[in-house]
Protein backbone atom coordinates (compact mmCIF):
# COMPACT_ATOMS: atom_id res chain seq x y z
CA UNK A 1 0.00 0.00 0.00
CA UNK A 2 2.69 2.66 0.77
CA UNK A 3 4.14 2.35 -2.79
CA UNK A 4 0.30 3.15 -4.41
CA UNK A 5 -0.03 5.89 -1.52
CA UNK A 6 3.56 7.26 -3.14
CA UNK A 7 2.78 6.94 -6.40
CA UNK A 8 -1.49 8.53 -5.66
CA UNK A 9 0.70 11.50 -4.39
CA UNK A 10 3.12 11.56 -7.01
CA UNK A 11 0.52 11.79 -9.61
CA UNK A 12 -2.02 14.17 -7.55
CA UNK A 13 -6.00 14.13 -7.31
CA UNK A 14 -6.06 14.87 -11.36
CA UNK A 15 -3.38 12.44 -12.05
CA UNK A 16 -1.26 15.05 -13.06
CA UNK A 17 2.37 14.51 -12.68
CA UNK A 18 4.76 17.35 -10.54
CA UNK A 19 7.35 18.58 -11.96
CA UNK A 20 10.75 16.74 -11.04
CA UNK A 21 12.08 19.98 -9.66
CA UNK A 22 11.72 23.61 -8.96
CA UNK A 23 13.10 26.86 -9.26
CA UNK A 24 12.78 30.74 -8.53
CA UNK A 25 13.02 33.06 -10.97
CA UNK A 26 13.58 36.77 -10.20
CA UNK A 27 11.52 39.53 -12.13
CA UNK A 28 14.96 40.82 -12.99
CA UNK A 29 15.59 37.37 -15.32
CA UNK A 30 12.84 38.47 -17.28
CA UNK A 31 13.15 41.21 -19.63
CA UNK A 32 12.08 44.92 -18.66
CA UNK A 33 9.73 45.64 -21.76
CA UNK A 34 7.50 42.03 -21.78
CA UNK A 35 4.12 42.98 -21.21
CA UNK A 36 3.80 39.83 -18.56
CA UNK A 37 6.51 40.45 -16.52
CA UNK A 38 6.04 39.42 -13.37
CA UNK A 39 6.48 41.90 -10.29
CA UNK A 40 7.61 39.43 -7.69
CA UNK A 41 9.32 36.09 -7.51
CA UNK A 42 7.42 32.52 -9.39
CA UNK A 43 8.62 29.33 -9.33
CA UNK A 44 8.49 27.62 -12.15
CA UNK A 45 8.72 23.72 -12.86
CA UNK A 46 11.49 21.54 -15.43
CA UNK A 47 10.98 18.61 -16.94
CA UNK A 48 13.28 16.27 -18.72
CA UNK A 49 13.46 17.14 -22.13
CA UNK A 50 12.40 14.51 -24.94
CA UNK A 51 15.20 13.25 -27.50
CA UNK A 52 12.46 14.62 -30.14
CA UNK A 53 12.57 17.94 -28.66
CA UNK A 54 15.83 18.45 -28.69
CA UNK A 55 16.07 16.95 -31.95
CA UNK A 56 13.88 19.74 -32.68
CA UNK A 57 16.07 22.47 -30.90
CA UNK A 58 19.31 21.50 -33.42
CA UNK A 59 17.19 22.47 -36.07
CA UNK A 60 15.82 25.36 -35.31
CA UNK A 61 18.97 26.45 -34.24
CA UNK A 62 20.64 25.91 -37.91
CA UNK A 63 17.72 27.40 -39.12
CA UNK A 64 18.76 30.33 -37.37
CA UNK A 65 22.11 30.14 -38.41
CA UNK A 66 20.60 29.82 -41.94
CA UNK A 67 19.03 33.44 -41.56
CA UNK A 68 21.14 35.23 -39.79
CA UNK A 69 24.98 33.98 -39.29
CA UNK A 70 27.42 36.41 -40.94
CA UNK A 71 30.49 34.53 -39.74
CA UNK A 72 31.60 31.22 -38.31
CA UNK A 73 31.12 32.94 -34.60
CA UNK A 74 27.96 33.97 -35.23
CA UNK A 75 26.87 30.64 -36.45
CA UNK A 76 27.98 29.24 -33.34
CA UNK A 77 26.64 31.82 -31.14
CA UNK A 78 22.89 31.74 -33.29
CA UNK A 79 23.17 28.23 -32.95
CA UNK A 80 23.83 27.95 -29.08
CA UNK A 81 21.00 30.94 -28.26
CA UNK A 82 18.45 29.24 -30.21
CA UNK A 83 19.33 25.49 -28.52
CA UNK A 84 19.05 27.43 -25.29
CA UNK A 85 16.01 29.19 -25.83
CA UNK A 86 14.10 26.23 -27.19
CA UNK A 87 15.54 23.79 -24.40
CA UNK A 88 13.89 26.29 -21.72
CA UNK A 89 10.79 26.53 -23.94
CA UNK A 90 9.97 22.85 -24.01
CA UNK A 91 11.88 22.37 -20.59
CA UNK A 92 9.62 24.50 -18.39
CA UNK A 93 6.21 23.79 -16.76
CA UNK A 94 3.35 24.37 -14.80
CA UNK A 95 4.81 23.39 -11.13
CA UNK A 96 1.82 20.85 -10.58
CA UNK A 97 1.78 19.34 -13.80
CA UNK A 98 4.64 18.28 -16.27
CA UNK A 99 2.00 17.78 -19.18
CA UNK A 100 1.45 21.70 -18.91
CA UNK A 101 3.06 24.62 -19.84
CA UNK A 102 3.66 27.37 -17.34
CA UNK A 103 0.30 29.29 -16.28
CA UNK A 104 2.48 32.99 -17.16
CA UNK A 105 3.33 31.53 -20.75
CA UNK A 106 0.54 31.18 -23.88
CA UNK A 107 2.86 30.01 -26.29
CA UNK A 108 6.11 28.89 -24.31
CA UNK A 109 8.46 27.84 -26.99
CA UNK A 110 7.97 31.00 -28.97
CA UNK A 111 7.58 33.55 -25.56
CA UNK A 112 10.68 32.71 -23.67
CA UNK A 113 13.21 34.65 -25.87
CA UNK A 114 10.79 37.47 -25.56
CA UNK A 115 9.88 37.04 -21.81
CA UNK A 116 14.09 36.47 -20.21
CA UNK A 117 17.08 38.20 -20.52
CA UNK A 118 20.06 35.78 -22.53
CA UNK A 119 21.64 35.53 -18.05
CA UNK A 120 17.65 34.35 -17.29
CA UNK A 121 17.62 31.83 -20.03
CA UNK A 122 20.77 30.83 -19.39
CA UNK A 123 19.87 30.09 -15.71
CA UNK A 124 17.02 28.04 -16.42
CA UNK A 125 19.25 26.03 -19.19
CA UNK A 126 21.12 25.37 -16.91
CA UNK A 127 19.24 24.27 -14.07
CA UNK A 128 17.38 22.04 -16.70
CA UNK A 129 21.02 20.33 -17.69
CA UNK A 130 22.11 20.10 -14.31
CA UNK A 131 18.40 17.91 -13.70
CA UNK A 132 19.25 15.90 -16.58
CA UNK A 133 22.43 15.36 -15.25
CA UNK A 134 21.53 14.52 -11.96
CA UNK A 135 18.71 12.00 -13.05
CA UNK A 136 20.03 10.38 -16.04
CA UNK A 137 21.67 6.87 -15.18
CA UNK A 138 23.49 7.03 -18.02
CA UNK A 139 26.10 9.75 -16.31
CA UNK A 140 28.11 6.95 -14.33
CA UNK A 141 29.54 7.74 -10.91
CA UNK A 142 33.55 9.27 -11.06
CA UNK A 143 35.88 6.86 -9.40
CA UNK A 144 39.04 8.12 -7.43
CA UNK A 145 41.32 7.74 -10.22
CA UNK A 146 38.96 9.65 -12.18
CA UNK A 147 38.76 12.65 -9.38
CA UNK A 148 42.19 12.63 -10.05
CA UNK A 149 42.63 12.51 -13.94
CA UNK A 150 39.83 15.53 -13.28
CA UNK A 151 42.12 17.93 -10.83
CA UNK A 152 44.80 17.47 -13.07
CA UNK A 153 42.80 18.29 -16.18
CA UNK A 154 41.00 20.90 -15.05
CA UNK A 155 43.16 24.20 -15.82
CA UNK A 156 42.01 27.62 -17.29
CA UNK A 157 44.57 26.93 -20.00
CA UNK A 158 42.79 23.39 -21.11
CA UNK A 159 39.20 25.03 -20.59
CA UNK A 160 40.29 28.46 -22.41
CA UNK A 161 41.56 25.70 -25.18
CA UNK A 162 38.49 24.18 -26.21
CA UNK A 163 36.24 25.32 -28.74
CA UNK A 164 34.45 27.92 -27.25
CA UNK A 165 30.45 26.59 -26.26
CA UNK A 166 32.60 23.82 -25.02
CA UNK A 167 34.56 25.98 -22.59
CA UNK A 168 31.43 27.62 -21.28
CA UNK A 169 29.97 24.11 -20.88
CA UNK A 170 32.57 22.81 -18.58
CA UNK A 171 33.15 25.99 -16.68
CA UNK A 172 29.31 25.57 -16.44
CA UNK A 173 29.33 21.98 -14.71
CA UNK A 174 32.58 23.16 -12.41
CA UNK A 175 30.37 25.83 -11.05
CA UNK A 176 28.14 23.28 -10.45
CA UNK A 177 30.45 20.82 -8.96
CA UNK A 178 32.08 23.95 -6.82
CA UNK A 179 28.68 24.59 -5.57
CA UNK A 180 27.62 21.14 -4.67
CA UNK A 181 30.94 21.11 -2.51
CA UNK A 182 30.82 24.39 -0.72
CA UNK A 183 27.18 23.37 0.33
Amino acid sequence: MGAFADRARELGAAGARRALRTVPVAPGMFASDWEKRPAASIVVGLRLVSANDEEVARAQGWRRVAQFAKTEADAVEQYNDELVSWIVGRGLCDPNDTAASHPLFSFQEDEVRLAFTAPGLRYLFDAIERMAVESAPAFGLADDEDLAELAAALTAARVDGLPRAHGLRVRRFARFILDDLTA
